[in-house]
């Protein structure tokens, strides 16, 4: 297995490497958003799309329709596929949108986000929390389609040992993999002294 990088961490190595067989979080795990995406060379976003949409214009019409909470989706094409829900970081860097463009929605009904959250009403806090939410969706489908995924492996600081004491994959995002092996040997640790 590949390592793309050791870190010595309190008497332990860290050994953090590509997930080589990740989820795809738009199948694999339970949304709450409903990502619909049309590309010509892709197939992106949720694998099963409302009967009704085949095209951006009808896709427009269905959001119109069932009141749904959205936010556009863009992505780049350039050395791999970036994803946002912001046009601004691709107009900064290709204002004349040769490599980006409009690829989608992420959305969530009104009423499935009362269900979810719990609220009879929503409010604009309530709002901007659901945003949030998927933002983030968009942003770990973006990790997936770009190899971003990522597990650890703790051995001993020891480097004539190969003992891999604890280890985990299906980490979205590289800096989260190596907080959650750090996490692990935090705890591990604070179990030894008190035993």
């Amino acid at each position: 297995m590949p390592v793309l990088e050791t870190t010595n961490y309190k008497g332990h190595r860290i050994q953090i490497c590509p997930d080589t067989d990740p989820e795809n979080p738009r199948v694999e795990y339970d949304n709450f958003g409903t990502m619909i995406c049309f590309h010509g060379r892709y197939k992106l976003g949720d694998p099963i799309t409302p009967a009704e949409v085949h095209d951006p214009e009808s896709a427009e019409r269905w959001l119109k329709a069932h009141d749904v909470i959205f936010l556009e989706i863009f992505m780049m094409d350039h050395s791999g596929l970036t994803l946002s829900t912001s046009r601004a970081p691709f107009q900064a860097c290709d204002p004349m949108g040769w490599d980006w463009g409009k690829v989608g929605v992420i959305g969530v009904t009104k009423q499935k986000a009362r269900e979810e959250l719990g609220k009879k009403r929503l409010y604009k806090a309530d709002i901007e929390k659901i945003e949030g939410i998927l933002k983030s969706e968009v942003e770990v489908y973006g990790q997936y389609l770009n190899g971003e995924i990522y597990g650890f492996q703790i051995l001993e600081e020891n480097e004539d040992s190969d003992e891999v004491i604890d280890s985990c994959w299906g980490f979205y995002g590289y800096d989260y993999c190596l907080e959650e092996a750090k996490s692990v040997i935090d705890s591990q640790t604070a179990e030894a002294a008190t035993a």
